[in-house]
Protein backbone atom coordinates (compact mmCIF):
# COMPACT_ATOMS: atom_id res chain seq x y z
CA UNK A 1 0.00 0.00 0.00
CA UNK A 2 1.19 3.22 -1.06
CA UNK A 3 1.19 6.39 0.77
CA UNK A 4 -1.17 7.98 -1.66
CA UNK A 5 -3.59 4.85 -1.25
CA UNK A 6 -3.69 5.22 2.67
CA UNK A 7 -4.42 9.04 2.28
CA UNK A 8 -7.22 8.20 0.13
CA UNK A 9 -8.25 4.99 2.73
CA UNK A 10 -8.20 7.52 5.23
CA UNK A 11 -10.37 10.22 3.36
CA UNK A 12 -13.03 7.94 3.08
CA UNK A 13 -13.27 6.73 6.19
CA UNK A 14 -13.25 9.96 7.80
CA UNK A 15 -15.69 10.91 5.41
CA UNK A 16 -17.99 8.21 5.78
CA UNK A 17 -17.85 8.60 10.23
CA UNK A 18 -19.09 12.71 9.40
CA UNK A 19 -22.22 11.01 7.40
CA UNK A 20 -22.87 8.33 9.92
CA UNK A 21 -22.70 11.20 13.20
CA UNK A 22 -24.69 13.53 11.02
CA UNK A 23 -27.52 10.54 10.73
CA UNK A 24 -26.67 10.39 14.52
CA UNK A 25 -27.15 13.86 15.58
CA UNK A 26 -30.85 14.00 12.97
CA UNK A 27 -31.79 11.15 14.73
CA UNK A 28 -31.61 13.06 17.92
CA UNK A 29 -33.18 15.95 17.19
CA UNK A 30 -36.06 13.99 15.71
CA UNK A 31 -36.94 12.06 18.89
CA UNK A 32 -38.54 14.94 20.59
CA UNK A 33 -41.91 15.08 22.29
CA UNK A 34 -43.54 12.13 20.18
CA UNK A 35 -47.51 12.43 19.09
CA UNK A 36 -49.53 10.43 16.90
CA UNK A 37 -51.39 12.19 13.78
CA UNK A 38 -54.56 10.85 13.15
CA UNK A 39 -55.23 11.96 9.39
CA UNK A 40 -58.99 10.68 7.39
CA UNK A 41 -58.28 11.53 3.75
CA UNK A 42 -55.41 14.09 4.06
CA UNK A 43 -56.74 16.43 6.92
CA UNK A 44 -55.31 15.91 10.10
CA UNK A 45 -58.00 15.16 12.39
CA UNK A 46 -56.48 14.40 16.03
CA UNK A 47 -52.89 14.82 17.38
CA UNK A 48 -52.68 12.87 20.54
CA UNK A 49 -49.64 13.08 22.79
CA UNK A 50 -47.49 9.72 23.09
CA UNK A 51 -47.16 9.83 26.62
CA UNK A 52 -47.36 7.58 29.94
CA UNK A 53 -50.72 8.57 30.95
CA UNK A 54 -51.94 7.37 27.27
CA UNK A 55 -50.51 4.05 27.21
CA UNK A 56 -53.34 1.37 26.92
CA UNK A 57 -56.20 3.78 25.69
CA UNK A 58 -58.14 2.65 22.63
CA UNK A 59 -59.34 5.85 19.76
CA UNK A 60 -61.86 4.91 17.84
CA UNK A 61 -62.37 6.05 14.19
CA UNK A 62 -65.24 6.79 12.41
CA UNK A 63 -66.06 7.84 8.79
CA UNK A 64 -68.17 7.27 6.45
CA UNK A 65 -65.99 4.57 4.64
CA UNK A 66 -65.53 2.62 8.05
CA UNK A 67 -64.70 2.55 11.65
CA UNK A 68 -61.60 1.84 13.23
CA UNK A 69 -59.86 1.31 16.55
CA UNK A 70 -56.08 2.18 17.37
CA UNK A 71 -54.53 0.86 20.21
CA UNK A 72 -51.32 2.62 22.51
CA UNK A 73 -49.93 -0.16 23.76
CA UNK A 74 -46.10 -0.53 25.54
CA UNK A 75 -44.86 -1.70 22.10
CA UNK A 76 -46.36 1.03 20.24
CA UNK A 77 -49.50 2.18 18.10
CA UNK A 78 -51.30 -0.28 16.54
CA UNK A 79 -54.54 -0.60 14.73
CA UNK A 80 -56.83 -3.27 17.17
CA UNK A 81 -60.05 -3.30 14.55
CA UNK A 82 -60.83 -2.25 11.35
CA UNK A 83 -64.18 -2.45 9.41
CA UNK A 84 -61.94 -2.64 5.71
CA UNK A 85 -62.06 -6.01 3.86
CA UNK A 86 -58.83 -6.22 2.92
CA UNK A 87 -57.18 -5.64 6.71
CA UNK A 88 -53.62 -5.34 5.71
CA UNK A 89 -54.11 -2.48 8.09
CA UNK A 90 -54.44 -4.58 11.20
CA UNK A 91 -50.92 -6.72 10.20
CA UNK A 92 -49.16 -4.13 10.48
CA UNK A 93 -46.64 -4.01 13.15
CA UNK A 94 -46.67 -1.21 15.92
CA UNK A 95 -45.47 2.11 15.47
CA UNK A 96 -43.13 3.39 17.85
CA UNK A 97 -40.52 6.05 16.29
CA UNK A 98 -40.92 9.12 14.81
CA UNK A 99 -41.72 8.93 10.74
CA UNK A 100 -43.81 5.38 10.49
CA UNK A 101 -46.74 5.39 9.63
CA UNK A 102 -50.28 3.02 9.46
CA UNK A 103 -52.00 3.04 6.50
CA UNK A 104 -55.50 2.00 5.62
CA UNK A 105 -56.51 2.49 2.32
CA UNK A 106 -59.91 1.53 1.71
CA UNK A 107 -61.15 3.85 4.76
CA UNK A 108 -58.34 6.88 3.38
CA UNK A 109 -56.87 6.79 7.36
CA UNK A 110 -53.29 7.57 7.59
CA UNK A 111 -51.96 7.09 11.29
CA UNK A 112 -48.23 8.84 12.01
CA UNK A 113 -46.13 9.33 14.55
CA UNK A 114 -44.53 13.27 14.30
CA UNK A 115 -42.23 15.15 16.36
CA UNK A 116 -43.33 18.31 17.86
CA UNK A 117 -39.85 19.80 18.00
CA UNK A 118 -39.49 19.25 14.40
CA UNK A 119 -40.49 21.75 11.56
CA UNK A 120 -43.58 20.85 9.85
CA UNK A 121 -44.21 20.14 6.45
CA UNK A 122 -40.51 20.71 5.39
CA UNK A 123 -38.72 17.20 4.68
CA UNK A 124 -35.98 19.20 2.51
CA UNK A 125 -34.52 22.43 1.43
CA UNK A 126 -34.25 22.92 -2.36
CA UNK A 127 -31.55 25.34 -3.72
Amino acid sequence: MKKADRIILLVILLAAGLVALSFFIRGQEKEGDKVLSIQLAGEEIERIPLVEENIGRTYEVDNPLGENTLKISEEGVYMAHSSCPDQICRHMAPISQVGETIICLPHKLVVEIKSDTSQEGLDHMVR
